[in-house]
């Protein structure tokens, strides 16, 4: 029950950021100049400030590396298995929906807020691992199945993974971490400003960028996507950090909750640049994320800490 209260006052704000594009009560410019400032400014303060003081090198934060990248490779894996049923434009979207997490728009906000500030250090490398491994995995995914790539460029794709400002952000604090270098209490207090103003942000964005306009030609599709998304690949990594990584009951809980998130936006963005089925993509990130709303409560309920 605990976790539910927490859950639905979240899912609440994104239903108000939904509202707000469906009444034009914000335009589209300002909820691109409000993203811009969540994912330049506010998220990488926040994953800094968790990331610059953490005890040392940790088991704990290599295990959940590891697990994340391990997870989205063999979940990559059993969707592609699934998706030869489909045509081979709807291929690279749907096997790119069942990994693809929200890390960072609403696995940060929802799993600190359910676990916790002592599962934010386990959160940032989560999300490292995370951003990584699934550029990498969708390009070679989206590629296998949609030769004519348009402008795509591999070697770009690759080299906007070093460019992102929440990897930027994660590398420099682990950098101030290991060479114990002290953040001043000046900056650590403002850029903690930053993280807080956050969470109701982010989750207005999401729910701004829903929609669910000309979903029905994929809807099937869309929903067995977002049924691995949500279902499978949380219990792998429950299995894997349970039977096979040597895991505390935190991290296991925190990166079962990453992976439970919904499809990434992102996702859609990678299919348009590849040619393949947009219309998909973005409809299992709306059906994910519509669907989470259930299913997050009840993973959280199954790894209580």
């Amino acid at each position: 029950m605990q976790a539910i209260e927490l859950i639905v006052p979240l899912f609440l704000i994104i239903m108000v950021g939904y509202v707000f594009r469906k009444t034009r009560f914000v335009a589209d410019t300002f909820v691109d100049d409000l993203n811009r400032i969540v994912f330049y400014v506010a998220l990488p303060a926040t994953l800094f400030v968790e990331t610059s003081d953490l005890p040392g090198v940790s088991i704990e934060l290599a295990v959940a590396a590891a697990a994340m990248f391990v997870t989205i490779v063999v979940t990559a894996f059993m969707a592609l298995l699934v998706s030869f049923r489909l045509q081979p434009m709807r291929r690279g979207p749907f096997v790119q929906g069942t990994y693809r997490s929200n890390l960072a728009y609403l696995g940060l906000p929802v799993v600190s807020t359910l676990l916790g500030a002592e599962s934010l250090p386990i959160i940032a490398i989560g999300i490292a691992a995370g951003v990584m491994t699934n550029t990498v995995v969708s390009i070679l995914v989206l590629r296998l199945f949609q030769h004519d790539a348009g402008t795509a460029s591999i070697p770009q794709r690759l080299l906007d993974i070093a460019k992102n400002p929440l990897i930027v952000a994660i590398v420099i604090g682990l950098l101030f971490s290991t060479l114990s270098i002290p953040v001043p209490s000046l900056a650590v207090d403002t850029l903690s400003l930053f993280s807080r103003v956050s969470l109701p942000l982010i989750l207005l964005v999401v729910g701004f960028r829903l929609s669910f306009r000309n979903i029905g030609g994929s809807l099937a599709a869309a929903s067995a996507s977002a049924l691995m998304k949500l279902t499978a690949m949380p219990l792998f990594m429950w299995a894997l950090l349970t039977w096979v990584f040597p895991a505390t009951a935190l991290v296991r809980a925190t990166m079962v909750l990453l992976v439970a998130m919904p499809t990434a936006v992102i996702s859609q963005s990678f299919a348009e640049v590849f040619r393949a089925d947009e219309q998909l993509a973005a409809a299992v990130v709306s059906v994910s994320t519509l669907a989470a709303a259930v299913t997050i409560p009840v993973w959280s309920l199954l790894v209580a800490v």
